[in-house]
């Protein structure tokens, strides 16, 4: 999707996307180049005198959207060109911030908790680590040593959580599998080095 007033042009790359409180899709910006992609009204006055404090328009998925409507879905037109909104195209050479900032950060994840788990993330005022943040070493600890079922020993080392594997191959493998799945979700990553005496996993804290 492209936007042009006289010499200036923005340029969207749309893609189709679901919503975790929609059904059905709609088109988002990927990437944008010479717009402002998102606005932000926050300290702004309504017409009824009321201060907004979040409203932050995401125009470049709005135009994606709309420009998705024009497009269609399968009549295999790959362009639209949208008119009309020059307000929010920038100066020449300007390539803006691009779609990136549209992306929440992980301390913003609505949805790195199950449902139980963020109701009392929430219940907790102070908890800190945001929607989307790691857990903790010990509840890490917790974790793994359930899903290990008595297979390995798990620990905190430091900065670190090491989980010393044991039983056969077969449930070696497997424990090491879950433990490196749930890791992940709860925002930890394998550790480079290998043990000296015995299969070991270490884990460390994913950085952004």
């Amino acid at each position: 999707m492209a936007h042009r007033t006289g010499r200036n042009v923005a340029v969207l790359v749309t893609d189709t996307a679901g919503r975790a409180w929609r059904t059905g899709q709609t088109d988002i910006a990927i990437g944008a180049a010479g717009l402002d992609v998102l606005l932000d009204y926050a300290g702004r006055t309504d017409p009824h005198g009321n201060e907004l404090a979040v409203t932050a328009p995401a125009v470049a998925d709005e135009l994606a959207s709309a420009a998705d409507l024009v497009k269609r879905k399968l009549d295999r037109r790959p362009a639209a060109v949208v008119r009309g909104l020059g307000g929010l195209v920038l100066a020449p050479g300007a390539h803006g911030a691009g779609a990136t900032v549209l992306v929440r950060d992980e301390a913003q994840d609505m949805f790195g908790l199950g449902s139980r788990e963020a109701v009392l993330s929430a219940l907790h005022a102070d908890d800190q680590r945001g929607f989307g943040g790691a857990c903790t070493p010990l509840e890490l600890v917790v974790q793994l040593s359930a899903l290990a079922e008595d297979t390995a020993e798990v620990r905190v080392a430091g900065d670190l959580v090491t989980a010393r594997l044991g039983g056969t191959e077969r449930q070696q493998g497997a424990a090491e599998a879950r433990m490196r799945a749930a890791a992940f979700a709860l925002g930890w990553s394998p550790a480079d080095g290998a043990a000296d005496d015995g299969p070991l996993i270490r884990f460390r804290l994913r950085t952004p």
